[in-house]
């Protein structure tokens, strides 16, 4: 059996050497099948998502979301772990992060966080909430954040760590939550959890 990996540089950089741009996505996912895959995603978002000035697209890899929501925003932020971005042909504003330091954005400065399937790859629980809270910081309290997660019946791979969305709502605390399953690869493989940013 595969260690669970640490969330860190190495792991995702070494995944992106092999893969390429479709490491986002399953493993051994190809280009067509992932791009149909984001697709489906911003389907099940935009009927939701609500304009804005400032969106923040966290664990955006090769900027897939990019052209979905710009024309949505005034501004656009991605960022990542691993600067993949960089390789891809899409030109974006972009940060790369790292573990257990802070999002390079200021408090309260954006109006909505995505993250789809961001949260899934993150196995330790330290990580899980350092990474909400750095979300919820830099999202304004009238901001909204939109989660997209996978959830397939228990299934365990070495690179995630599925959380039900009861599990997931309760650790970022958002107001108004809203669930909505998702049938991206198979019937419920996936959850749509959104809701206002509540800091207290």
């Amino acid at each position: 059996m595969t260690e669970p990996h640490d969330g860190g540089f190495e792991y995702w950089n070494e995944r992106y050497e092999k893969e390429g741009a479709s490491y986002v996505g399953k493993n051994s996912m190809d280009e067509r099948l992932c791009e149909d895959q984001m697709n489906k995603f911003w389907g099940a978002l935009r009927e939701v998502f609500k304009d804005c000035d400032h969106v923040l697209d966290f664990g955006c890899g090769t900027g897939r979301l990019y052209p979905h929501v710009l024309p949505h925003v005034t501004d656009y932020t991605g960022c990542d772990i691993v600067d993949t971005v960089l390789d891809h042909p899409i030109s974006m504003p972009f940060y790369q992060i790292f573990k257990g330091k802070p999002l390079p954005l200021q408090d309260n400065s954006v109006d909505a966080v995505v993250g789809c399937t961001v949260f899934q790859h993150m196995i330790e629980i330290d990580d899980f909430r350092w990474w909400i809270k750095e979300c919820k910081r830099v999202t304004r309290d009238t901001g909204t954040i939109y989660l997209i997660e996978s959830l397939l019946n228990g299934q365990n791979f070495s690179d995630m760590q599925y959380r039900s969305y009861e599990e997931t709502a309760k650790e970022f605390h958002l107001g108004d939550c809203t669930v909505q399953d998702l049938n991206i690869d198979e019937p419920k493989s996936h959850y749509l959890l959104y809701g206002s940013n509540c800091k207290k």
